[in-house]
């Protein structure tokens, strides 16, 4: 199966990201800089070869993507390896002579805004995909017991880095996979089989230098109660800006806030993980007016909290030491093995840990700094129990919890 390259302007990045995730969710794999560019690569060179070997070649034209020297050279290079190209028309600027020149002869589409039930979108999807073949998916069509106890699963090694040298972060991760029991669950405790501290994997993201992989996720177990679980994912697992622009915003407003609860979650989780957040979720929301996300930052409270298994202190700690994925650390090639990640200050504001383990407040809200999604997930869902008490549910065609006497919502 091949890939389609996409050229864009990065002021056009949130369309980019939009149009990468709406062909990754369609079966289509891409190819797109800089996030795919590996550690230690020069652009030009990994560029051209990611052009070379491409299947087809997707330009998103804007104003801005047609003075991009980058954007230029990358469909001069489609060109002139005769890549079949789609031209994708971001808003009325007509084409200069240097983009007519070179795309007089290939057929383009204007799209403003993404919408998949939008009949153009329907054909370009059906004729890059052409091209590109189809990414295989397993079916998500079984019964909800047998998907959710096949979503979660408990980590049985832990002790080595997912980025060492030494061991290729794919097989790492495939390594004893055994899934929670029947009984792990019970109503006073949530994950009878675990603690925190335990790891667990839960949902697939990109964690090679390439990123073209859907390597489980792994996460730390922070916080047990009353059937659902807290995590913060064990790695960094990608590099962001809290804000794309410069200026004071607070959380509810920031970029890294629709990037996490968008692209991540949509492109990290299935539809039966996402029902496991999604559940717990409602809950939270009868609590607290302001915890309304899926995924969200670690507080500079939380990273203090000993109940989570972190020391309650402002300086150096290794307890809060995080080191990034491949994948993460190509995107910021400058950054050490272990680096610094984002949190939330007291007012909602960018805050970060250190590469030590230290915290700040203050932080720039345009600086690159990594990611470490947390969430809450419903783990008596995960079992097929009965999600508001923990009990099993009898019957066949018309189920109801034999504790609590709820029908099965889910």
């Amino acid at each position: 199966m091949g890939y389609t390259f996409i050229s864009y302007s990065t002021k056009n990045q949130q369309m980019a990201d939009s149009f990468r995730e709406l062909f990754n969710r369609n079966g289509i794999d891409t190819w797109m800089a800089p996030g795919d560019i590996p550690f230690g690569s020069t652009y030009t060179s990994t560029i051209n070869r990611a052009i070379k070997g491409a299947a087809c070649f997707t330009i998103l034209l804007s104003g801005s993507a047609q003075v991009s020297p980058w954007v230029l050279k990358e469909t001069e290079r489609a060109v002139s390896t005769g890549k079949t190209i789609f031209t994708v028309l971001l808003d009325d600027v007509p084409m200069n002579d240097d983009f007519e020149f070179m795309l007089s002869t290939t057929q383009a589409i204007a799209i403003r805004k993404i919408n998949e039930n939008n009949s153009d979108i329907q054909k370009l999807l059906k004729a890059v995909r052409a091209y590109t073949g189809e990414k295989n998916h397993t079916s998500r069509k079984q019964n909800s017991h047998s998907v959710h106890t096949s979503t979660i699963k408990k980590s049985t090694d832990t002790s080595k880095s997912q980025v060492s040298g030494d061991e290729d972060p794919v097989a790492l991760n495939q390594k004893s996979k055994q899934p929670f029991s029947r009984n792990c669950f019970s109503s006073d405790t949530g994950i009878l089989g675990c603690k925190v501290g335990d790891t667990i994997r839960f949902g697939k993201y990109a964690q090679t230098s390439l990123g073209r992989d859907r390597t489980p996720i792994e996460w730390k177990v922070l916080a047990i109660k009353n059937g659902k679980a807290l995590l913060l994912s064990k790695f960094i697992l990608d590099f962001k800006q809290f804000n794309n622009k410069r200026t004071l915003v607070e959380w509810e407003n920031c970029s890294l806030r629709k990037w996490i609860n968008g692209s991540f979650f949509n492109r990290a989780l299935d539809d039966s993980e996402k029902a496991l957040i999604e559940s717990a979720q409602k809950e939270r929301q009868t609590n607290k007016d302001d915890q309304k996300d899926k995924f969200f930052l670690l507080s500079y409270d939380d990273v203090q909290n000993r109940r989570y298994g972190f020391v309650a202190k402002i300086g150096s700690d290794s307890t809060r030491r995080a080191q990034g994925t491949e994948y993460a650390l190509a995107i910021c090639p400058d950054s050490n093995v272990f680096t610094s990640w984002w949190i939330l200050t007291d007012k909602k504001r960018a805050g970060r840990v250190d590469e030590n383990g230290g915290l700040y407040s203050g932080t720039r809200e345009t600086c690159y700094h990594g990611i470490r999604p947390a969430c809450w997930i419903d783990v008596y869902m995960a079992e097929g129990l009965c999600r508001h008490c923990g009990g099993s549910f009898n019957g066949f065609t018309k189920k109801t919890c034999s504790k609590c006497g709820r029908e099965k919502d889910y």
